[in-house]
């Protein structure tokens, strides 16, 4: 769930609330932006990727001129700047089921973004690999 979905949920749930005075009404926006803080944490360590063991992922860079297009066009949407030079690294799971982070040189996807902003024809796409792109040894196997 993404700001703006989370900042409509609190508005609509604000505006359900039954009319009383502007002290309780403060109180319960206070309540409100506390508990979107909330989640917006939770969410956060869900899509974060410990990167201790990020270099043992299995990884490699995109090179199909298409597929890089929809993965910046991603990034583009949800206001994660990027260089359009660097290359689109995407990182799997250890078992390579699910991706586990996409970057576009600094700029980061997260797991939970990859899993749900992304459009479910180009995550499948992604991890099933018919498209070129070149592997990069993980590092306790070079």
């Amino acid at each position: 769930m993404n700001r703006v979905h989370m900042l409509i949920f609190a508005t609509t749930s604000l505006l359900m609330l039954p009319f009383t005075g502007i002290a309780q009404q403060q109180d319960s926006v206070r309540i409100l932006k506390d508990e979107l803080q909330s989640l917006h944490r939770v969410f956060e360590t869900l899509n974060a990727v410990d990167t201790l063991y990020i270099p043992f992922f299995p990884r490699w860079y995109v090179h199909d001129r298409e597929i890089a297009l929809r993965i910046q066009k991603s990034f583009t949407n949800h206001n994660i700047p990027f260089d359009e030079n660097d290359p689109v690294c995407i990182i799997a799971t250890l078992d390579q089921q699910d991706i586990a982070d996409i970057t576009i040189g600094k700029a980061r996807f997260g797991r939970m973004y990859a899993k749900f902003v992304l459009a479910r024809d180009l995550y499948h796409t992604i991890l099933e690999r018919k498209y070129e792109y070149t592997v990069e040894i993980p590092a306790g196997y070079k």
